[in-house]
């Protein structure tokens, strides 16, 4: 979301650049005398992580400094679920700051995930097939897997998340920046 939104930005501001960083201190949720599932599962889950994207708009002075190949962000949208709050957050304590995620994230990603994607070829008129590689964050190996299976992708099209849940973990946010590198 924070893509789509410097995108926004730079549409409106072609000759300037933006700057997304991604921080996320996921051990500061850690509590060493909680013993929940939660706790202990968040801890082990998720990882620190910080990662920071550079935006060029079309007409910035900088656009003749980027040699190298890049993606290039053509359309944006996103959707958010009514009352989803219980599905991924943080609980604030008097105790500190407390995981919150729901077994139900990989059926979301069959149900929610799949049908926004779909829309979201069908406006582009494009299919699945055209596309070569998604960048998806890599909540998990079952959410990847729910991803692969809902959409019927093959594992090659999120081989770049799978790579980076291997070798870093989930990161939060920061994680998609690791796969757009990849």
């Amino acid at each position: 979301m924070g893509l789509s939104r410097a995108y926004d930005w730079l549409k409106a501001n072609p000759k300037q650049t933006a700057l997304v960083i991604c921080c996320e201190l996921c051990s500061l949720t850690f509590q060493k005398d909680d013993m929940s599932k939660s706790n202990v599962v968040g801890t082990a889950l998720f990882a620190d992580g910080i990662a920071a994207t550079l935006l060029v708009g079309d007409a910035s002075p900088y656009q003749k400094n980027v040699k190298i190949k890049k993606p290039k962000i053509t359309y944006t949208n996103s959707f958010t679920e009514k009352d989803s709050e219980d599905v991924m957050g943080w609980n604030v304590t008097d105790q500190g700051l407390e995981v919150i995620f729901s077994k139900s994230i990989p059926h979301l990603v069959d149900t929610i995930w799949k049908e926004h994607v779909k829309d979201t070829l069908q406006k582009l008129d494009i299919t699945s097939d055209e596309i070569d590689s998604y960048i998806a964050h890599p909540g998990g190996k079952k959410v990847l897997e729910a991803m692969c299976q809902s959409m019927q992708l093959s594992m090659d099209k999120l081989k770049f998340s799978y790579e980076v849940l291997r070798q870093h973990g989930n990161m939060s946010s920061a994680t998609v920046f690791y796969v757009l590198k990849k």
